[in-house]
């Protein structure tokens, strides 16, 4: 450790705002807390009392589905409307684009008077940094990667990884968003913690007291009559022997969303209350998040309108005005992958597909390194843990229409009929568990697939740290020829 001693102070420097424009009257604030790794599920049991406090002053949506993978998948959406398919390619490797900042709703409440801040721990896997080039400008106002950096840079061997001086780093970030919400002006604050969930979820209950502290806290300044207050995640866990099972499998695709609208904004739009409560048991996701909170802030035009070809209903609707009970994850735009009410039926071991799927998907996970062989082992198979059909119930999925089509705008849907299929295989070397969607075209008899329908189960470390700086990307396919091979 050094010898030398240093500090670091965090405070709120000054900004200058835009000017409230005059037709805008008594706008509200924006607080959102979110975790890394959390399911709505994972959250009631481990953070007990947390959760006890929100299910007596939010609506906790039951049926909040996430649209891709990992946090980009969720943040994206969320923090521009849009996936990630639907922005300039900004991966490593791939390009030099930098993310642009500009589409971030950040950017968008900073024209109309609000001062704005982004808190995300963890610097070493930041959303938009770790596959991805980072923004060309800071998104906020606020904006803590800076700091992280210079503290991992002082602390290489990460001696205090979770903590931030001498107290836990989620309290740190906690008195921040309670600081932020108190500055003059209009706020949006987005804080973001994965320290204590992304690794090991079973940190997040050190918290559980913190966290109940602080929405007491919110309640005692009486911060919900005029704000947006927002404890949610990206996703659930995603490496672990729990997401081997249908549970975790289940948990992943259902993150934790708990929304409680300002006092004002219930007693002036008293149906919008009405319609949150209606829509908690409805399909719904971080697009529809995202529409929700232009509409707190008057600022709906500027939602995306997008519609899946083929709906009826845009694929992001307000949560605060009544959302079809029949809504499914096509118009909602979720890919079958991640759809957590998706039907799927048992492949039977006789079954020609049974085998067919499984080396179909492992093949093609093993080609997706192909470029890199010189620094990446082959992938075989080594077991097959489940083959599933998903059993097809409306017009959109009958041809093909899936949420991979969307960003084309020249799409056509095929003339054939489509089967779904999904496969759970074990891959060695290091009995590698992956989980892949494949699309099957009855006429033309072959597969279609893509990364973004394979989740990688298992978790694998520095497997792949060969290529971790140069194709972050190619992170859960990849073990390094440099490793000793385990024993099967």
């Amino acid at each position: 450790m050094s010898s030398r001693w240093h500090s670091f102070l965090i405070g709120f420097r000054p900004v200058e705002t835009q000017p409230v424009p005059p037709h805008r009257k008594n706008p509200y604030n924006i607080l959102i807390l979110g975790f890394d790794s959390t399911s709505h599920y994972g959250f009631m049991r481990k953070m007990p009392k947390s959760y006890k406090f929100l299910s007596e002053k939010a609506v906790i949506m039951e049926s909040y589905n996430i649209v891709g993978s990992g946090t980009p998948g969720a943040l994206f959406p969320l923090l521009t409307g849009k996936p990630v398919e639907e922005h300039p390619d900004t991966r490593k490797s791939i390009t030099e684009t930098k993310v642009d900042d500009k589409s971030f709703i950040f950017h968008l409440v900073k024209q109309y008077g609000y001062r704005t801040a982004y808190f995300e721990d963890s610097p070493e896997i930041g959303t938009f940094q770790y596959k991805y080039n980072g923004f060309q400008h800071q998104p906020a106002d606020h904006y803590l990667r800076a700091l992280l950096l210079e503290k991992a840079y002082h602390d290489p061997h990460r001696y205090q990884y979770h903590c931030l001086g001498a107290i836990p780093q989620y309290q740190a970030y906690l008195n921040l968003a309670n600081e932020c919400i108190q500055l003059d002006g209009n706020k949006f604050c987005f804080t973001f913690i994965s320290d204590i969930s992304h690794d090991d979820f079973n940190l997040i209950s050190t918290a559980d007291e913190a966290v109940l502290a602080f929405l007491e806290t919110l309640n005692g300044r009486k911060v919900f009559e005029d704000t947006l207050v927002i404890v949610m995640a990206d996703h659930g866990h995603r490496h672990s022997a729990f997401r081997s099972t249908y549970q975790g499998k289940i948990e992943e695709r259902t993150p934790l969303m708990a929304i409680i609208l300002p006092e004002k904004l219930k007693q002036r739009r008293p149906n919008a209350l009405k319609a949150l409560r209606q829509n908690k048991d409805v399909l719904t996701t971080h697009y529809d998040l995202h529409t929700t909170l232009l509409d707190v802030l008057d600022l709906k035009d500027y939602s995306n309108k997008y519609k899946v070809p083929g709906a009826d209903i845009p694929r992001a609707m307000t949560l605060l005005e009544p959302i079809p009970s029949n809504r499914t994850c096509s118009e909602a735009g979720v890919m079958q992958h991640w759809c957590a009410c998706a039907v799927w039926v048992n492949v039977t071991r006789a079954s020609p597909m049974y085998a067919r799927v499984a080396n179909v998907l492992a093949d093609y996970i093993d080609s997706l390194t192909l470029q890199q062989r010189s620094k990446c082992a082959r992938r075989k198979l080594q077991s097959i843990v489940t083959v599933l059909q998903r059993t097809v119930n409306n017009h959109l999925l009958k041809y093909g229409i899936d949420a991979s089509d969307l960003t084309n705008p020249t799409f056509e849907p095929p003339r054939a009929p489509m089967e779904y299929y999904q496969a759970q295989i074990i891959l060695s070397p290091a009995r590698a568990v992956f989980e892949g969607t494949l699309t099957y075209n009855t006429r033309a008899d072959a597969f279609t697939m893509s990364t973004n329908y394979i989740s990688r189960i298992s978790t694998y470390g520095d497997e792949s740290k060969c290529i971790t700086a140069s194709h972050p990307h190619l992170g859960p396919f990849c073990y390094c020829n440099d490793r000793k091979t385990p024993q099967a």
